[in-house]
């Protein structure tokens, strides 16, 4: 054949593999638009219903939600714009104090992460102040204050070149005049009854330098509303700040590793008490007395509760013993009569007498450690036992006479039921089946 007859052949061919590779490819662009016109024109005519679920965007802090109805086929109709929250902030925490040298800062946080900080003036010395130069002419004490001087006290770090680094006993016990104290992050110890009894003191700020509040130090300042504790502070000595009756709330931090009997006692305003991690032992009578605390937060260190330390607690109605905690002393939580549900901790070996005695509210109890003998006896209020896997044994007489009682769980873990442990449980209709159980 002539070239041109060649040439003829060879777009023929080609023609025949384009045709058959693009075939297939156009065949599936055009099944896919066809749908699109379909589903989009379908819409558009009596034949499609619009079947909307509501949507809900929840608003952030700084965003806008919203409320719309949405249609499977992508339509939709919006019904409102939800304004944004706005931002929800906590607390001012002072995180560096202020000195006679230099500002400290303090900041409040909100939910989504955000914050607001606030600096804090240099503490400006107040007037009428009495100081003395210790013995070995290193540093200055303060004893005590002038007729005239401000009700609104502020302690420096320095006075005449030196630290001061301590109040004197008895400085300011009974005064009627003073309002609010701030310390000097130099004051390392406030001594025995420094401001017992001052009946018109409001506020206190402890500088980061104060390392013990000694016995009776706040003692009956009865309109006392807000103490700030700094985070150097390593010991409460008892009854520091015993019938404070106005203080509303207390976050104790992670420094403090004892908090002495009587610490507390009687602060029937506390409403709030946070337990920072640090501390060790809850001494005899700590919280007595407290009858308006509704929230307990007890830090992770803690491994003993001594007698009495939350006696007479009235309005907690959920206690939370954490897995460090290994005694808990005669009476420690006796009379809390609001108290609704317990958790106890893995660790706890050893419970005292009357630990719960007129717990007359009680309805739950979460046990992570063996079930004592005794100790829960007579609570008629109770209703529900959870044991946690991991418990060996349930004591003699554990649950006797608790009439209430309905469900119990009780974990394959658990290999002895001691005597009388459920006697008297008699509206009890709910208790799993545990083979290998050794019953003593």
């Amino acid at each position: 054949p002539d070239l041109a007859s060649q040439a003829y052949c060879y777009q023929s061919v080609w023609r025949r593999i384009l045709i058959s590779i693009a075939g297939p490819a156009m065949n599936i662009i055009l099944g896919i638009l066809l749908m699109l016109v379909m589903c989009c024109t379908s819409c558009l005519f009596d034949d499609h219903e619009h079947l909307y679920e509501l949507n809900i965007t929840e608003p952030t802090c700084t965003e806008q939600g919203v409320k719309k109805y949405v249609c499977s086929c992508g339509d939709y109709k919006i019904e409102e714009y939800i304004d944004p929250k706005g931002h929800s902030f906590g607390e001012w925490v002072v995180v560096s104090s202020p000195s006679s040298e230099q500002e400290g800062f303090k900041e409040k946080y909100c939910a989504c992460g955000a914050k607001e900080s606030l600096s804090i003036d240099k503490l400006i010395p107040s007037k009428g102040l009495i100081f003395f130069l210790e013995d070995d002419g290193k540093s200055y004490y303060v004893s005590g204050m002038k007729d005239d001087a401000d009700v609104n006290v502020v302690i420096p770090d320095v006075y005449e070149g030196l630290p001061v680094t301590r109040i004197d006993s008895y400085s300011f016990c009974q005064n009627q005049l003073i309002q609010s104290l701030t310390f000097g992050n130099s004051i390392t110890r406030i001594d025995f009854n420094d401001f017992s009894l001052c009946t018109s003191l409001k506020s206190v700020e402890m500088g980061d330098g104060v390392t013990v509040i000694d016995k009776g130090a706040f003692n009956g300042c009865t309109l006392l509303e807000y103490v700030r504790l700094g985070n150097s502070l390593t010991e409460i000595s008892s009854m520091a700040f015993d019938n404070c009756t106005s203080l509303n709330s207390l976050k104790i931090p992670d420094s403090v590793n004892q908090i002495d009997e009587y610490a507390f006692y009687g602060c029937t305003g506390l409403t709030e008490v946070i337990i920072g991690n640090g501390v060790i032992n809850i001494g005899d009578s700590a919280f007595k007395n407290c009858t308006s605390l509704v929230k307990l937060d007890i830090g992770g260190s803690v491994k003993s509760i001594d007698s009495n330390a939350f006696y007479d607690c009235l309005s907690l109605t959920n206690i939370i013993i954490p897995d460090s905690v290994e005694s808990l002393e005669t009476s420690a939580f006796r009379n809390c009569e609001k108290l609704t549900h317990l958790t106890l901790g893995a660790s706890v070996t050893e419970f005292g007498a009357s630990v719960f005695e007129g717990c007359s509210s009680l309805t739950e109890i979460v046990f992570k450690c063996n079930v004592p003998e005794y100790t829960f006896s007579y609570i008629t209020s109770l209703k529900t036992v959870i044991i946690e896997d991991g418990v060996e044994e349930i004591g003699e007489a554990a649950f006797d006479g608790c009439t209430s009682l309905v469900n119990v769980t009780i974990p394959q873990s658990v290999n002895t039921i001691k005597s009388y442990a459920f006697q008297g449980c008699n509206s009890l209709v709910n208790v799993p089946f545990v083979p290998c159980l050794e019953f003593a």
